[in-house]
């Protein structure tokens, strides 16, 4: 399918407070069996975050929308709408959302990320896609 609607993705709660986040698996080899990355949108609410990480097998390039603060290979700045912020694997980072409104960063993973975490989500992802289009 080469159009998703992503607004209509099953969301799946990662973490909760304080580090409360939400995710979408959009495209992933095991959804859509796209093979070359995975594409996913992490939603934080206000005060939420994705604590410090790293990747050791995937680079991540995300794009910002919302405001917040990052952490990458050690320096730690503001992020604002439009932002893009690339870790390449093995370097930690982190996202916080010290906003008062919801922060979404679209994140491309190369490659594609295997981990366990997402099994959840890709099981609904999976539902959501053969159940076709909803308009």
């Amino acid at each position: 399918m080469p159009f998703y609607r992503v607004s209509e993705f099953p969301k799946r709660l990662m973490a909760g407070p304080p580090v409360e986040r939400l995710a979408q698996m959009i495209m992933a080899p095991e959804t859509t069996g796209y093979q070359h990355n995975s594409f996913f949108l992490a939603t934080i609410p206000p005060g939420g975050a994705i604590p410090d990480h790293t990747h050791p097998e995937n680079d991540e390039i995300m794009y910002c929308v919302g405001r917040g603060e990052a952490l990458v290979d050690e320096k730690r700045f503001p992020i604002a709408p439009d932002d893009v912020i690339f870790a390449s694997r093995g370097v930690v980072h982190g996202i916080w959302n010290t906003s008062d409104s919801e922060l979404k960063l679209f994140c491309v993973f190369v490659p594609a990320i295997v981990d366990k975490r997402f099994d959840e989500l890709a099981k609904m992802t999976n539902d959501y896609l053969r159940a076709g289009p909803r308009s």
